[in-house]
């Protein structure tokens, strides 16, 4: 992804490309280095953004780990929800 315009595409558009591949690139470090290997330029190189373009969907680098741990805890109620199917599983 760059940040070039993609004929076809909204700014609206665009920009939440940008912020999925961001925080996808964050979750992917966090998950195989751990959150002290974050930068916003490892990131950036990941998602294939440059660095104005973080900083146009995150205040910095904080923003961005609050918000992959608010996506990963609404997952995890998401999937303890009574009646979900990894419950019922874990019942059994």
């Amino acid at each position: 992804m760059t940040g070039r315009a993609r004929p076809g595409f909204s700014e609206r558009q665009r920009r939440a490309e940008r912020r999925i591949a961001i925080l996808a690139a964050a979750r992917e470090i966090i998950e195989t280095q751990g959150a002290d290997a974050l930068s916003v330029a490892e990131i950036c190189r990941r998602a294939g953004v440059t660095e104005p373009f973080f900083y146009k969907d995150f205040a910095d680098l904080d923003a961005v780990v609050n918000t992959v741990a608010d996506e990963a805890a609404t997952e995890i109620r998401r999937k303890n929800r009574p009646g979900s199917t990894s419950n019922r599983r874990r019942a059994e």
